[in-house]
């Protein structure tokens, strides 16, 4: 299409793909498949002086980048050294002209393939740290449910022997119950001093 330079479109959507159903598994080859393409993508649209394109790639560039950065963490010098390839064809100014990428975010193609892996690696950290926090959080609520739950039963049972304690019923049956033990207990001491006189 690029060397015809010109040609006829129907303004219909008359094919689509569908994205976002299922989860890719990311391997080396699928990985360096994709660099590849857009390495090509980017020169193409650089011969071309095609701005939107050219913004578009690099945009889908950083889409997949949290894909296959877990490739390169694993030190697969082959997927760093065809990023490596991919940004010497990066146009800063075709980029800048696109309107698509941050200001702040060019540079020399080196140092914007290591912000971007950088980038995304602190969004991971960060990720993490907030998944711990809200498991350490739902934890510590738990934890405080449980306590919350035992101190209101040792409250409960506090109220039902208080009850219990001031009925009629308790306070007649501890003088029955109290009687014979005064009895009991009288015994035993003159039995105590009986054998103590012997």
């Amino acid at each position: 299409m690029i060397t015809a330079g010109k040609f006829y479109a129907v303004p219909k959507a008359t094919y689509t793909y569908r994205v976002g159903h299922k989860k890719v598994n990311w391997t080396i080859k699928k990985a360096s498949d994709l660099i590849i393409a857009l390495s090509e993508i980017f020169s193409i649209s650089k011969d071309a002086k095609m701005a939107k394109l050219h913004g578009y790639t690099y945009l889908r560039y950083k889409d997949h980048l949290k894909d296959i950065l877990p490739l390169v963490r694993e030190n697969n010098i082959l997927i760093f050294s065809l990023c490596e390839n991919m940004f010497s064809a990066v146009d800063i100014n075709l980029l800048s002209e696109s309107k698509m990428v941050n200001e702040a975010e060019l540079g020399s193609p080196q140092k914007m393939l290591v912000s971007s892996i950088s980038q995304v690696h602190q969004n991971e950290l960060r990720y993490i740290n907030q998944t711990h926090q809200n498991e350490l959080g739902s934890m510590n609520q738990s934890h405080q449910n449980e306590l919350s739950y035992r101190d209101q039963m040792i409250r409960d049972l506090n109220k039902t022997v208080y009850a219990i304690e001031h009925t009629w019923t308790w306070r007649v049956g501890r003088i029955f119950v109290a009687v014979p033990g005064f009895i009991k207990r009288k015994i035993c001491n003159l039995k105590n001093s009986q054998a103590l006189i012997e």
